[in-house]
């Protein structure tokens, strides 16, 4: 495969080790701020749990939940009218092209010389790239890689690309379009087929125009077994059907469901979050499970990335140590992967006690709680400390 060697100087290796540096210095830091915001999040099942069945009668503006049938308002097409027309709550085309794609693998070896290895493959993408600006003009069979007219090809793609939404009503209560594209509906892809394409498609099938794939794809190309020729274009089609029977929860304003603003009062003041959702339940027990489920994956997922970011930055702070013994063959790379080794722990031992600081500042009870036990334990050091003076004397 095409390979590029890039031989630096030691000056240069340790020049750069100091702007990894400058930058792991940053990345710790805002690995912590990251954890003081994760750990003030508001819970929003905290709030649903306290949702009232809508009646009728509730007062507008309170958070209330219904059970029944969510149905779309609205007869959704995609917008190069590829589908036939229908009530859907949601409507999203995805378009892609087969092009040439441009791969790199770069690694270091013990002279912190940079070897770049390129591969380059068809695949389908919604983003082509235009192969001007490759490395390479081939791949490692020698074939030439040339992509089509990109920006031709870009105009294509946004001939297809469609997210559209229709309005929607549950037991005589009205959801806005831009409320229904917040409810965290699951869409499924479309099964395309003689019924679901519009005619003017459909008549085309079979002529060297249209075809159809198990994959749900749509492409301008006929292609079979040999596969598809460069520049073909693929679009995948995703729906929510008409009708969604479960449980919505909202804010009641004038006969519509709204986002409703939950809060979290912490130590540094109000957080909010938007809450409007469907979920596949009739009851709101389990609704506030979901809802819980969310939150804790959510806090565990950036705990998680904050935790690799202080690690990250760890070992970009000791990159100016390890460049300087890399004067010494083999030294460098050796002393990278013994710190990287040690640094693992001690990143997650910090993480946590971080992580566990910021549960505990957030939280104003218990933030006031040990704020008072630290001036306790203060006035007892400046106590015993007198009293061993008095002592003394």
């Amino acid at each position: 495969m095409p390979v590029t060697v890039t031989r630096r100087g030691f000056g240069s290796r340790v020049l750069d080790s100091f702007v990894a540096a400058l930058i792991g210095f940053l990345l710790i830091p805002g690995a912590f701020v990251m954890f003081f915001i994760n750990e003030g999040s508001v819970d929003l099942s905290k709030a649903a749990a306290g949702a009232a069945l809508y009646d009728g009668a509730n007062a507008s503006g309170s958070l209330v939940y219904t059970v029944g049938d969510l149905t779309a308002d609205d007869v959704l097409t995609d917008k190069a009218n590829v589908l036939t027309g229908k009530k859907r709550l949601s409507l999203t085309a995805v378009a892609e092209t087969f092009v040439w794609v441009e791969t790199t693998y770069t690694s270091e070896d013990s002279n912190g010389d940079t070897r770049t290895e390129y591969t380059y493959n068809k695949e389908w993408t919604a983003y082509p790239a235009d192969s001007s600006h490759f490395q390479y003009n081939h791949d490692d069979n020698g074939e030439t890689v040339i992509n089509p007219d990109v920006d031709v090809l870009k105009n294509v793609l946004n001939k297809y690309v469609t997210v559209k939404y229709s309005s929607a009503s549950v037991n005589g209560l009205v959801i806005a379009a831009s409320d229904v594209a917040k409810l965290g509906l699951r869409d499924s892809n479309v099964a395309l087929n003689a019924e679901t394409v519009s005619a003017a498609y459909a008549a085309n099938i079979g002529n060297g125009n249209v075809s159809f794939s198990a994959n749900s794809g749509y492409t301008d190309k006929v292609y079979w077994s040999y596969g598809p020729e460069l520049g073909d274009v693929r679009v995948t089609f995703y729906e929510v059907d008409g009708v969604q029977t479960g449980l919505v929860i909202g804010s009641l304003e004038n006969g519509s469901i709204k986002a409703y603003t939950a809060t979290r009062k912490t130590t540094f003041g109000t957080r909010t979050a938007s809450l409007i959702r469907y979920l596949a339940t009739e009851s709101l027990d389990e609704a506030v499970s979901i809802l819980k489920t969310e939150y804790k994956t959510q806090l565990w997922l950036f705990r998680i990335i904050g935790t690799i970011l202080v690690y990250i930055g760890f070992l970009l702070l000791l990159q100016p140590l390890t460049a300087l013994l890399g004067f010494i063959p083999f030294v460098g790379r050796f002393s990278r992967g013994i710190l990287a080794i040690v640094f693992l722990p001690v990143s997650v031992a910090i993480s946590a006690a971080v992580i566990l600081l910021a549960a505990l500042v957030n939280n104003i009870v218990t933030f006031i709680a040990l704020m008072a036990a630290i001036a306790l334990l203060f006035v007892l050091l400046i106590s015993k400390k007198k009293r061993a003076a008095a002592e003394a004397a």
